[in-house]
């Protein structure tokens, strides 16, 4: 608690009239009429004050204000941060006395004595100039005391004063010590009561100190070497932003160059095939060749009919016989046929969408920083406890845990994000892949037993699906309540046939069996996964040796073999386990050269990455972690 003492006035006034001196040395006073708002960019008219200490003229925060249909708070344009509106729009916000635009005036008289006395105080709130003497008996009046008053020195120039300020605790008490604990003015009565365990200090003593932080703050070396800061990083966003126009121009250039290209394509493929309609398209010939010998026929038919009512003996003896003859000759003539038909020509469309006419027309690719520098966070690595064998199948739960199927000892376990395994399903047979139905469900493919069998929690599995060929790759589709199944010749690829038959099947409502029939070309569909974003299917062929992208309808929309121009990779690519991120992103093993490819949406080739010795399956999460195991019972959690 300070003391109440009044001998530090005269060490007080001494450190004042110190920094007023140093002030006056160190800084030249900012003459308000220089300054300007920056809503109008115009001299400030009537300045407000918001909390966050940015000054704007009074219209035009009403007029913000009311565009921006603010009720309660109001965010600085400059800052963003927030003031509480005021009740009374009206009133507005606490008027900025020291930004009030000086007058200039040599004299200024008092409004209420007359011209005889100078004015040496202002009243905003009455709009009048006062003389001490008319100040004192306004500051008497229950109505004005309150009011706000700066000084006017002999110049003519307003001043803010120091004025009065009386404690909201205690009305007839003046602010004369500050509470360090609190940081905030108090009075006399304050000081022996509600702040008395505080650190407390003289008014004056608070005023030096806080002064002189402030000068610290707003020093003249540094205030320039902030300006010149401010000035450069504005040189070099403005040099920035000149390049990403200059960039963006020649993209939309490019893109334009590309539409007119497309577009001369397509024209000449309809040229091209509209000329070889326009082949086939019939003359007149045979219409005027049967018109032809229809006169002929009339011409003989007319005069044999004339000759029989008219002529002789003689004459119908004469001509009989050759008319006979021509007559027979018209009648015995044909008309050849065209020598085109187009009765067997057709034309069948292509299958036209969107993504891939995108994907012919070219790719937009953004790549953020972390994707730049490559950075990809490794969240943990563990072992499946069973060594050495391979991690078949991944599937990801909602709850951070997954569950790892070591397919050829039948065993499956969950894991948590940690690596702890919380639980674990054991089977007589081998499997080979796992896919999760969100309420619980485990479905796991039997490729050698040609089935999919259904376990939950440590309910013996049954059999949910038999299948005609070998059940590999599963998938469940949320969306549509439905378990996608991929289906190939053998069990093992390597003892298929040149040309094997494979398939998909739908368990739609996970009741119903649906083929998925559509133009393809797949051989060995291995591994399976959902784009959830367009409900695309991925399809690991291992084969054809391709990541293939097929609709809904299994019709083939892309596909990626590691050939990819926009791919630098020169080693061969063999395509294993297989995922989608929550943005349609591909995610595929190549264990050519033991690494994870990332492809875009449409299937081409973003990037290599992830190197990892032996690295098998692979399955993304809804936080988009990747998960990936290994051959040799490895197990690994990146974030994505």
């Amino acid at each position: 608690m300070a003391s109440p003492t009044s001998g530090q006035g005269s060490s007080d006034d001494l450190r004042d009239a110190k920094v007023q001196q140093k002030n006056e040395v160190g800084r030249q006073s900012k003459d308000p009429n220089s300054l300007k708002c920056t809503l109008c960019y115009d001299n400030f008219k009537d300045p407000r004050l918001l909390d966050c200490y940015h000054s704007f003229c009074n219209d035009c925060l009403k007029y913000q204000i009311e565009a921006k249909n603010a009720k309660s708070t109001y965010n600085c344009t400059l800052c963003g941060a927030e003031s509480n509106v005021p009740h009374n729009i009206e009133e507005g916000f606490p008027k900025n006395l020291y930004y009030i635009k000086k007058d200039g005036n040599a004299i200024v008289k008092c409004d209420v004595c007359g011209e005889k006395t100078r004015a040496e105080f202002y009243c905003f709130s009455c709009e009048q100039n006062f003389c001490s003497f008319c100040l004192r008996m306004h500051s008497k009046l229950q109505g004005t005391k309150s009011h706000q008053i700066v000084t006017i020195d002999e110049k003519g120039d307003r001043k803010v004063s120091q004025g009065l300020s009386l404690c909201a605790q205690h009305s007839s008490q003046e602010l004369k010590y500050f509470c360090v604990t609190c940081k905030e003015p108090i009075c006399m009565d304050c000081n022996m009561t509600f702040h008395k365990s505080h650190e407390c200090k003289n008014m004056s003593e608070a005023v030096v100190e806080y002064k002189q932080a402030l000068e610290n703050a707003i020093e003249e070396t540094e205030h320039k070497k902030f300006i010149a800061k401010m000035a450069n990083e504005k040189s070099q966003a403005q040099k920035s932003k000149n390049k990403m126009l200059d960039k963006e121009e020649r993209l939309l250039e490019i893109i334009k160059e590309q539409a007119q290209l497309f577009h001369k394509l397509v024209d000449e493929i309809q040229d091209e095939y509209s000329g070889q309609v326009l082949e086939y398209t019939p003359d007149n010939s045979v219409i005027k060749e049967c018109e032809k010998i229809k006169l002929q026929y009339l011409g003989l038919y007319e005069f044999s009919d004339i000759l029989l009512q008219q002529g002789n003996d003689i004459d119908i003896i004469l001509h009989g016989t050759k008319l006979i003859e021509r007559l027979k000759s018209v009648k015995c003539a044909t008309v050849q046929a065209p020598k085109t038909d187009n009765a067997n020509l057709s034309f069948v469309k292509g299958l036209m969408m969107k993504e891939k006419v995108r994907d012919l027309f070219g790719v937009l690719s953004v790549a953020s920083d972390d994707e730049e520098s490559g950075n990809l966070k490794l969240l943990k690595r563990f072992d499946c406890e069973i060594e050495e064998e391979l991690v078949t199948g991944i599937t990801c739960l909602d709850d951070d845990k997954a569950w790892v199927c070591i397919g050829n000892q039948g065993v499956a376990k969950l894991f948590d994000i940690r690596g702890t395994c919380l639980d674990s399903f054991v089977c007589d047979y081998k499997l080979d892949d796992i896919a999760c139905d969100g309420q619980g469900n485990l479905f796991f493919s039997c490729n050698a037993k040609k089935k999919v069998i259904k376990t939950n929690g440590n309910a013996d599995p049954k059999t949910f699906l038999r299948t005609k060929g070998c059940a590999r790759g599963l998938a469940y589709n949320q969306e549509s309540n439905a378990l996608i199944v991929s289906l190939t010749e053998k069990d093992v690829f390597f003892n298929c046939s040149e040309n094997p038959p494979a398939s998909m099947v739908k368990m739609v409502n996970m009741e119903t069996e649906k083929r998925v029939m559509g133009r393809n070309m797949m051989k060995y569909p291995a591994r399976l996964a959902i784009n959830k974003k367009e409900n695309w299917f991925i399809i690991s062929d291992w084969i054809s040796l391709q990541v293939q992208l097929t609709d809904s309808e299994g019709n083939q929309l892309n596909y990626f073999d590691g050939k990819s121009p926009d791919s630098k990779e020169e080693s061969e690519f063999i395509p294993r386990g297989v995922c989608c991120d929550s943005e349609g992103r591909v995610y595929v093993v190549n264990t050519g050269d033991n690494s994870v490819y990332r492809l875009t949406a449409n299937g081409r080739f973003d990037k290599k990455l992830i190197e990892l010795d032996q690295c098998w399956s692979l399955a993304c999460d809804r936080k988009n972690r990747l998960w990936v195991g290994t051959q040799n019972g490895k197990m690994y959690i990146f974030q994505i």
